[in-house]
């Protein structure tokens, strides 16, 4: 689980757009594939959950504009 949060972009980059939104689309759709992963994903609190639900929310503002 580890490895997925440090892949993220941080809260900066999701401001400004400077991240790769392929790759970023493709680390939260594993996570989200694997029960495992998932469930941790959910037990997320403070400023973690937080940048999981903002890269969450960006990655769905940005794929509804295609």
């Amino acid at each position: 689980m580890l490895d997925v949060l440090l892949s993220l972009p941080n809260a900066k980059q999701l401001e400004t757009g400077r991240f790769n939104l392929d790759e970023l689309v493709k680390i939260l759709t594993e996570a989200l594939d694997e029960d495992y992963r998932r469930n941790k994903i959910l037990q997320l609190t403070g400023d973690t959950a937080v940048l999981v639900i903002e890269c969450l929310d960006k990655v769905s503002e940005i794929g509804s504009d295609y």
